[in-house]
């Protein structure tokens, strides 16, 4: 092996080492009506007594409690599990927000509990499954607000479990992607 290649090498290591020590799991401790991008509103406790810090998008995100949070921007994550019977509201003030989740290896990436249920009220929110990452709703999901829909592109998997729900209402947009990438477990729903 040439020194160079070594060289290449060992950077990348230390690179992959790197950020992989620095992934963290964030929990949403914020207020109701807390805004994504504010530190204090996550830690890396879910009673709140560890590190606070907004998650960057090596993080991994688990959402254990009622919140209403506001999409402030638009962000990554490498994960996202909404559990706990949460009910959570993801909704903004104005604009175009994308929360694009996945692309690490965390499987699935994306993924709503029995009894929890995550409400898109925002205007134009747009949550995105990243390329060969897949999705797993148990509980439910409903797309009210504006434009706001999932999209579930080629290279990527959602799975709505059996009894699950994927409701699209008001003017809300319709889920993008293709009938391989989104698939219903015997009694899932999905309305449109």
């Amino acid at each position: 092996m040439s020194t160079i290649s070594r060289i290449f090498s060992s950077v990348i290591i230390l690179l992959l080492s790197f950020f992989a020590s620095n992934a963290a799991t964030r929990y949403w401790v914020g207020a109701v009506g807390g805004t994504y991008s504010s530190p204090t509103n996550w830690n890396t406790a879910s009673n709140g007594t560890g590190t606070s810090g907004s998650p960057t998008s090596i993080d991994d995100i688990i959402i254990d409690r009622n919140a209403t949070i506001f999409i402030d921007g638009s962000y990554t994550c490498n994960s996202l599990r909404i559990t706990g019977l949460a009910r959570i509201y993801f909704t903004n003030s104005s604009g175009t927000r994308t929360l694009t989740i996945g692309g690490g290896a965390v499987s699935p990436a994306f993924r709503v509990d029995d009894g929890s249920e995550l409400d898109v009220t925002g205007t134009s929110i747009k949550l995105t499954i990243a390329f060969g990452s897949q999705a797993a709703i148990y509980g439910t999901i409903d797309f009210s607000g504006t434009n706001s829909y999932m999209e579930h592109p080629s290279g990527t998997v959602t799975t709505v479990k059996s009894g699950a729900v994927i409701r699209y209402g008001g003017t809300s947009g319709n889920g993008v992607g293709s009938p391989t990438t989104f698939i219903m477990e015997e009694i899932g729903r999905a309305h449109g």
